[in-house]
């Protein structure tokens, strides 16, 4: 195995839900980097201004249309996820779908699949979880794919524009704002959030590996962060104030209680990871995929300055 050899030929890579947060900022990076890219989506109605070479609207059922766009494909990655969804049953869509990728991808010979997972679908607690752990054996288990990938993101911070699609940045534009946030123990739990550049230049390391790079499940996760402190040092960078921040019981989280009111959140997303939130630091070791591939992650502290709101 070549650990740090890299495939120069211009690979064409197919990114399902491509029109969605991830596929927002990865497309964009992929055509900067030299790779041909092809976005495939559900829903034409949400096409952003995003520099494809091509783009494939329609259903993941429809073998036909699966079997054009995966022609000539040399990567897939699979970011298309049901992630807000009400019931349980709606999550089962996540597996139906990986089925038609996993087959569309056997049929017309790609090398490489690069399943985009949750660090929920490690011992899942809930629906969405549950279904990208199967998710995960899927792919682990397709023949034909000679490299097959399962990242588990940890939460992810968008660029401020897409703040209603991310967690952690619609904290940052609240505190911004000088809203008060309502959080279980006063935010005082820890995570490992992934910032976008270190997932792009990550993805594209992978891509650019040579197809002997091992198959696996790894972890593409930050720097650990204390969701308090952290709020705390962005409040204090821009005017040097205080963050304001409620507590509220730990139970409520479970209950789908929103990270910003105490409105009810319409994803059961949110139940699963009030039962993962850790209050202390971590101390599992993970395969993380940044230090894989030689990458060190972004502190968040020092991009602060490009989170104005």
């Amino acid at each position: 195995m070549k650990d740090t050899a890299l495939d120069d030929k211009v690979k064409t890579v197919l990114v399902t839900g491509g029109t969605g947060t991830i596929g927002r900022h990865l497309i964009p990076h992929l055509k900067e980097a030299g790779f041909h890219v092809v976005c495939l989506s559900r829903d034409k109605a949400r096409e952003p201004v995003i520099p494809a070479d091509k783009f494939f609207y329609g259903s993941f059922s429809d073998d036909a249309f699966m079997e054009a766009a995966f022609a000539n494909v040399d990567v897939v990655i699979h970011a298309a996820a049901v992630t807000r969804a009400l019931l349980a049953k709606n999550y089962d869509e996540n597996v139906h779908i990986m089925q038609s990728v996993l087959s569309a991808a056997q049929k017309n010979h790609v090398k490489t699949i690069i399943h985009l997972s949750s660090d929920l679908a490690e011992n899942p607690e809930g629906a969405y979880g549950k279904s990208k752990s199967i998710c995960e054996e899927l792919v682990a288990n397709c023949e034909g794919i000679s490299t097959r990938l399962n990242l588990r993101l940890s939460p992810f911070v968008a660029k401020p524009e897409y703040a209603n699609n991310s967690t952690l940045v619609k904290l940052m534009a609240a505190v911004y704002q000088g809203k008060t946030l309502f959080l279980p123990n006063a935010g005082g739990w820890y995570l490992k959030p992934v910032y976008w550049q270190d997932f792009v230049s990550c993805i594209e390391v992978i891509i650019r590996r040579d197809g002997d790079l091992l198959s696996g499940t790894y972890s593409l996760t930050g720097q650990e962060i204390c969701l308090k402190e952290f709020l705390q040092s962005y409040a204090r960078f821009y005017g040097d104030k205080q963050a304001k921040i409620v507590s509220i019981p730990k139970w409520l989280f479970n209950y789908g209680v929103s990270f910003l009111s105490l409105l009810p959140y319409i994803s059961l997303v949110v139940v699963e990871s009030g039962k993962r939130a850790r209050y202390e630091p971590s101390t599992h070791e993970e395969k993380n995929s940044l230090a894989l591939m030689g990458l060190r992650p972004v502190n968040l502290v020092d991009v602060m300055p490009e989170y104005r709101f």
